[in-house]
Protein backbone atom coordinates (compact mmCIF):
# COMPACT_ATOMS: atom_id res chain seq x y z
CA UNK A 1 0.00 0.00 0.00
CA UNK A 2 2.09 3.15 -1.02
CA UNK A 3 2.17 5.96 1.98
CA UNK A 4 -0.05 8.37 -0.41
CA UNK A 5 -3.00 5.98 -1.43
CA UNK A 6 -6.94 6.17 0.09
CA UNK A 7 -6.32 3.09 1.83
CA UNK A 8 -3.62 3.38 4.11
CA UNK A 9 -4.90 4.71 7.69
CA UNK A 10 -2.46 6.09 10.11
CA UNK A 11 -1.97 5.09 14.18
CA UNK A 12 -0.56 6.99 17.08
CA UNK A 13 2.51 5.19 19.11
CA UNK A 14 4.03 6.00 22.36
CA UNK A 15 7.25 5.09 22.64
CA UNK A 16 9.79 5.05 25.76
CA UNK A 17 12.99 6.61 25.16
CA UNK A 18 14.71 3.97 25.27
CA UNK A 19 13.04 1.70 22.24
CA UNK A 20 13.05 4.88 20.40
CA UNK A 21 17.03 5.84 20.69
CA UNK A 22 17.85 2.30 20.34
CA UNK A 23 16.16 1.16 17.92
CA UNK A 24 14.22 -1.46 19.86
CA UNK A 25 11.16 -1.11 17.33
CA UNK A 26 9.39 -3.86 15.16
CA UNK A 27 11.11 -4.10 11.77
CA UNK A 28 7.98 -2.99 9.98
CA UNK A 29 7.99 0.12 8.16
CA UNK A 30 6.99 3.35 10.01
CA UNK A 31 4.95 4.58 7.05
CA UNK A 32 3.34 1.68 5.18
CA UNK A 33 4.02 -1.27 7.23
CA UNK A 34 5.90 -3.61 4.82
CA UNK A 35 8.17 -5.08 6.41
CA UNK A 36 11.68 -3.35 7.18
CA UNK A 37 15.13 -3.46 4.97
CA UNK A 38 16.93 -1.05 6.71
CA UNK A 39 16.83 0.88 10.78
CA UNK A 40 18.11 5.23 10.04
CA UNK A 41 17.88 7.84 12.87
CA UNK A 42 15.10 10.56 12.26
CA UNK A 43 14.84 13.62 14.56
CA UNK A 44 11.84 14.31 15.60
CA UNK A 45 10.81 17.87 17.01
CA UNK A 46 7.86 18.96 18.89
CA UNK A 47 6.29 21.86 20.62
CA UNK A 48 3.73 22.69 22.62
CA UNK A 49 0.89 23.93 21.02
CA UNK A 50 0.40 27.07 22.84
CA UNK A 51 3.55 28.46 21.74
CA UNK A 52 1.76 29.02 18.06
CA UNK A 53 -0.21 31.64 19.99
CA UNK A 54 2.60 33.67 19.75
CA UNK A 55 2.38 34.06 16.11
CA UNK A 56 -0.36 36.23 17.15
CA UNK A 57 1.69 39.03 18.00
CA UNK A 58 4.70 38.38 15.40
CA UNK A 59 7.35 36.13 14.53
CA UNK A 60 9.74 37.62 16.96
CA UNK A 61 7.81 36.40 20.02
CA UNK A 62 7.19 32.94 18.11
CA UNK A 63 11.20 32.34 17.74
CA UNK A 64 11.39 32.96 21.29
CA UNK A 65 9.20 30.96 22.52
CA UNK A 66 10.16 27.96 20.13
CA UNK A 67 13.75 28.06 21.35
CA UNK A 68 12.37 28.05 25.16
CA UNK A 69 9.68 25.02 24.84
CA UNK A 70 10.82 23.31 21.65
CA UNK A 71 11.94 19.19 22.45
CA UNK A 72 13.54 16.87 19.99
CA UNK A 73 14.01 13.34 20.22
CA UNK A 74 16.50 10.31 18.54
CA UNK A 75 14.58 7.72 17.01
CA UNK A 76 16.09 4.60 15.43
CA UNK A 77 13.49 3.86 13.08
CA UNK A 78 12.65 1.04 10.83
CA UNK A 79 11.99 2.37 6.88
CA UNK A 80 11.07 -0.03 3.85
CA UNK A 81 13.51 0.89 0.69
CA UNK A 82 10.73 3.21 -0.35
CA UNK A 83 11.09 5.24 2.11
CA UNK A 84 14.29 4.90 3.43
CA UNK A 85 14.84 8.83 2.74
CA UNK A 86 11.87 9.28 4.44
CA UNK A 87 11.85 13.39 5.03
CA UNK A 88 14.67 13.80 3.02
CA UNK A 89 12.90 16.28 -0.10
CA UNK A 90 11.06 17.89 2.81
CA UNK A 91 14.31 19.25 4.18
CA UNK A 92 15.46 19.78 1.11
CA UNK A 93 12.57 21.77 -0.32
CA UNK A 94 11.43 23.49 2.74
CA UNK A 95 14.02 25.76 3.32
CA UNK A 96 14.10 27.70 0.30
CA UNK A 97 10.75 27.72 -0.02
CA UNK A 98 10.60 29.54 3.59
CA UNK A 99 13.17 31.56 2.14
CA UNK A 100 11.66 32.53 -0.94
CA UNK A 101 8.40 33.36 0.70
CA UNK A 102 10.09 35.68 3.41
CA UNK A 103 12.51 37.76 0.48
CA UNK A 104 8.92 38.33 -0.61
CA UNK A 105 7.42 39.79 2.07
CA UNK A 106 10.83 42.03 2.60
CA UNK A 107 10.36 42.66 -1.16
CA UNK A 108 7.16 43.88 -0.95
CA UNK A 109 7.13 45.25 2.29
CA UNK A 110 10.29 47.73 0.39
CA UNK A 111 8.20 48.18 -3.11
CA UNK A 112 5.54 49.34 -1.28
CA UNK A 113 7.26 52.08 0.84
CA UNK A 114 9.08 52.97 -1.85
CA UNK A 115 5.84 53.36 -3.83
CA UNK A 116 4.09 55.40 -1.01
CA UNK A 117 7.46 57.19 -1.26
CA UNK A 118 7.66 57.40 3.01
CA UNK A 119 8.77 54.43 5.33
CA UNK A 120 5.79 52.05 6.15
CA UNK A 121 4.34 53.12 9.98
CA UNK A 122 4.22 50.58 12.60
CA UNK A 123 1.03 48.98 12.03
CA UNK A 124 1.26 48.93 8.04
CA UNK A 125 4.73 46.84 9.34
CA UNK A 126 2.79 44.61 12.20
CA UNK A 127 0.16 43.62 9.24
CA UNK A 128 2.86 42.83 6.77
CA UNK A 129 4.51 40.23 9.83
CA UNK A 130 1.05 39.03 10.36
CA UNK A 131 0.48 38.56 6.86
CA UNK A 132 4.48 37.01 6.41
CA UNK A 133 4.12 34.64 9.50
CA UNK A 134 0.49 33.31 8.83
CA UNK A 135 1.45 32.39 5.21
CA UNK A 136 5.37 30.70 6.82
CA UNK A 137 2.69 28.84 9.10
CA UNK A 138 0.80 27.45 6.68
CA UNK A 139 3.48 25.87 4.31
CA UNK A 140 4.80 24.34 7.27
CA UNK A 141 1.24 23.06 8.61
CA UNK A 142 1.01 21.26 4.64
CA UNK A 143 4.63 20.13 4.60
CA UNK A 144 3.33 18.16 7.97
CA UNK A 145 0.55 16.64 6.51
CA UNK A 146 0.09 12.93 6.39
CA UNK A 147 3.36 12.52 7.91
CA UNK A 148 4.84 10.69 10.36
CA UNK A 149 5.26 13.95 13.61
CA UNK A 150 5.52 13.90 16.86
CA UNK A 151 2.74 15.03 19.35
CA UNK A 152 4.29 15.06 21.93
CA UNK A 153 7.79 14.61 23.53
CA UNK A 154 8.72 14.11 27.43
CA UNK A 155 12.02 13.18 29.17
CA UNK A 156 10.66 9.61 29.14
CA UNK A 157 8.96 8.99 26.06
CA UNK A 158 7.45 10.48 22.71
CA UNK A 159 4.15 9.87 21.10
CA UNK A 160 3.91 9.77 17.18
CA UNK A 161 1.40 10.04 14.82
CA UNK A 162 0.87 9.29 11.20
CA UNK A 163 2.43 5.97 12.29
CA UNK A 164 1.04 3.05 9.44
CA UNK A 165 -1.35 0.71 11.31
CA UNK A 166 0.78 -2.13 10.97
CA UNK A 167 3.50 -0.73 12.80
CA UNK A 168 1.20 -0.54 15.66
CA UNK A 169 0.04 -3.44 15.55
CA UNK A 170 3.11 -5.11 15.63
CA UNK A 171 4.91 -2.89 18.17
CA UNK A 172 1.51 -3.83 20.32
CA UNK A 173 2.08 -7.41 19.90
CA UNK A 174 6.00 -7.52 20.71
CA UNK A 175 5.15 -5.18 24.11
CA UNK A 176 2.42 -7.87 25.30
CA UNK A 177 -0.95 -6.71 27.18
CA UNK A 178 0.53 -3.65 29.60
CA UNK A 179 0.83 -4.83 33.10
CA UNK A 180 -2.46 -3.62 35.21
CA UNK A 181 -1.79 -1.15 38.36
CA UNK A 182 -2.10 -2.53 41.58
CA UNK A 183 -5.25 -1.14 43.26
CA UNK A 184 -4.31 1.39 45.79
CA UNK A 185 -5.93 1.24 49.39
CA UNK A 186 -7.07 3.43 52.01
CA UNK A 187 -4.85 3.28 54.86
CA UNK A 188 -6.65 2.09 58.01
Amino acid sequence: MARGSSESTMAQVTLGRLEAEEGALPPVCLCCGKPAALYRVHRFGWQPVYSYLALLLTIWPFLFLTLLTRRRMRVLAPWCPAHRRYGGVRRMVLPPVLAILTAVLVLTTAWAAAATGRPLGGMQQLVASWTGGFLLLSVLLIARLRTVRAVEITTESITLTGVAEAFAAQLQLEKGPRAQPLPVRAAS
